[in-house]
């Protein structure tokens, strides 16, 4: 019986490798980033890129989180060794280019990007991306439809810049890359996102934030002003449905939240644990949805998602964590 037993081990091994029916923890990234077990894929945006601190956000999560979120300027030389040995564990590295975030340099526009005076260095970064040899997702310019990105030019110049990127990483070889269009998610910026459409041609996912920010932006945080996730998400993803065919977006690609957190309400950690508890409930009734970013960082203003600096979190984020709503990825500690 025993040594039936492994050879029943054996064989289905052996299916699995040969692409077959996967056990949980040999599940592998499909070409355009999505498990191929389905499910969605959990991860996070630690408070600086370090992998130190993934390998702690892992611990705090109780499993490996199989997504990260890095940012970089435009003219920088990426990605990194570190972002290399994420991409090596197994996890979805995405990458956002931006135009300019902490830098300032005012040379630096989206007419400038499309006009073509930052190709070597895009060309570069396509280049690198292509050696990875598995999925990455990349972003220009997330949160373009943010009213403090109008001095990087109008929606006509980021839809130029965004296509005049995407095809300097085609020519670079970087065929690899699942292109991410990421919008704010807010009711302000709908209007200026909706001009902000590159073209189906060019975009593989759709993604947007979404925050239980509580007052926290105008420094006046209060558990009167909470959004629970399903409210704060319904906001882009009505608004989609809605008008999206009539601006020529194709609402049936893949869904991303690239970015989402509730404030930490220090009096009342239980309302801030209640916020996480919601978000599996809410991904089961919207299958399109294929990834989600949990933001354990700061943000503007007084705004605090930290939800890792946080002890009396920790259970909420590690049920969270297990909810069979999320993909088991075949993910290996990170160095």
């Amino acid at each position: 019986m025993r040594g039936r037993a492994f050879l029943a081990v054996v064989a289905l091994l052996a299916v699995a490798s040969l692409g077959g029916c996967r056990l949980p923890w040999q599940c592998p990234l499909r070409d355009d980033g999505r498990p191929s077990c389905g499910g969605v894929v959990l991860g996070t945006t630690t408070e600086r890129p370090e992998n130190a601190l993934l390998a702690a956000a892992d611990d705090y999560a109780g499993r490996p989180f199989g997504m990260v979120y890095r940012f970089h300027e435009i003219d920088e030389v990426f990605p990194t060794d570190e972002e290399r040995a994420i991409v090596a564990s197994g996890r979805l590295l995405h990458l956002s280019v931006d135009t300019r975030s902490g830098s300032s340099r005012e040379d630096l526009s989206w007419s400038a990007v499309a006009e073509g005076r930052h190709d070597a260095e895009l060309e570069a970064q396509g280049r690198a991306i292509a050696a990875l040899r598995a999925p990455v997702l990349v972003t220009y310019e997330h949160e373009m439809d943010q009213a403090s990105k109008a001095v990087l030019g109008g929606p006509e110049d980021f839809v130029a810049a965004w296509r005049h990127v995407h095809d300097a990483y085609e020519r670079a070889g970087a065929t690899n890359v699942v292109w991410v269009w990421v919008a704010s998610g807010t009711v302000p910026t709908l209007e200026r996102a909706s001009r902000m459409w590159p073209g189906n041609d060019v975009v593989d996912w759709i993604s947007w934030d979404v925050y239980n920010p509580a007052g926290c932006r105008a420094d006046r945080l209060s558990t009167d002003r909470h959004v629970s996730f399903e409210e704060s998400f319904s906001v882009f993803d009505d608004w989609l449905r809605q008008n999206g065919p009539g601006l020529g977006i194709d609402v049936t690609k893949p869904k991303m939240v690239s970015e989402t957190g509730s404030v930490v309400y220090p009096d009342d950690p239980a309302l801030t644990a209640r916020w996480y508890a919601e978000m599996p409930d809410v991904l089961r009734r919207h299958p399109d949805v294929v990834a989600v970013g949990l933001w354990d960082h700061t943000g503007i203003a007084s705004c605090d998602y930290r939800f890792s600096a946080v002890p009396a979190l920790r259970p909420a984020i590690r049920a969270l964590a297990a909810s069979d709503v999320f993909a088991e990825l075949d993910v290996r500690p990170v160095r």
